[in-house]
């Protein structure tokens, strides 16, 4: 008797501990409209979603016809991601706030990311981010289109190898652009009224959920400094990263035309002494 009430004691103690471990990532089901299903990291089977219901690290989330989900990425609730219907993503990485979009169209709201930070949506054919501040993210698997609707966004390509490709572009408010399979981001685009309509839509329907945001102006909490200078600081890894490549290949080069400058001489003076002992 003893033995179970320790066996149920104990269980509940590591309950208590998973709950715990959750709250602090705290990631989970804002809200939901309609039918969205979950299917938890190492499971095959999908599940109902419900209002509150934690999320982690590679949980799936997929929408049907007529529906949606919010999705508060942290315990403060000011990092909202809402998922579109027919719509299909992942939380691939809480901590650092990525997820992955295999198709669909999520709407985020980033407001209280640190400013060393940004949020990123990942998508078959790009990988877009913003560091307080809004924007939409739409895939059909070929090709991706990123709004901008309150501050600034960035986006990069990815190349045929599955890489980010070195540069990243700027995507400022009230402007989106589409990124094809393999491709670097196309020209801006002026977003259009049934663009900005579907972002009034939603702030209009997470103020339903959100009590900072009920009273809050539709603007970026951070503004365009703090995103741009996050965006900036993952601009100059990369140009370090291509300076670095730049000089290995200068380098291998430069070696390159000395060995070659060496044999053409050694082949020249070869030369002259045959035609010499021809001569004789």
């Amino acid at each position: 008797m003893r033995y179970i009430l320790f066996l149920m004691i104990f269980a509940v103690i590591i309950s208590c501990f998973c709950i715990a471990s959750y709250a602090e990532e705290g990631s989970h089901i804002l809200y939901v409209k309609g039918v969205v299903n979950v299917q938890q990291s190492g499971e095959d089977f999908w599940i109902l979603a419900k209002k509150g219901m934690p999320l982690g690290d590679n949980d799936k989330i997929k929408t049907l016809i007529a529906s949606e989900a919010g999705i508060a990425l942290d315990p403060t609730k000011k990092n909202i991601v809402v998922l579109s219907q027919n719509s299909e993503m992942s939380v691939s990485y809480i901590k650092k706030k990525q997820v992955l979009l295999s198709k669909g169209k999520v709407f985020a709201l980033i407001e209280g990311i640190e400013s060393v930070s940004s949020f990123q949506v990942r998508t078959p054919t790009a990988v877009a981010g913003v560091a307080g501040s809004g924007m939409s993210v739409e895939t059909d698997g070929k090709n991706t289109t990123v709004g901008c609707f309150e501050d600034r966004a960035y986006v990069q390509g990815i190349d045929v190898d599955g890489k980010l490709m070195a540069e990243i572009v700027i995507i400022d408010n009230g402007f989106k652009r589409v990124i094809g399979r393999f491709e670097m981001p196309g020209d801006l685009l002026v977003l259009t009224t049934l663009d900005r309509e579907g972002w009034q839509q939603f702030r209009e329907n997470l103020r339903e959920h959100l009590d900072w945001l009920r009273d809050k102006r539709a603007e970026g909490s951070r503004g365009a400094a703090i995103a741009l200078d996050a965006i900036n600081r993952i601009q100059e890894r990369s140009d370090d990263v291509r300076f670095d490549n730049k000089e290995n290949i200068f380098e291998r080069d430069e070696y390159q035309r000395r060995d070659d400058a060496e044999r053409q001489e050694n082949s020249g003076s070869g030369g002259g002494s045959v035609v010499s002992v021809e001569s004789t």
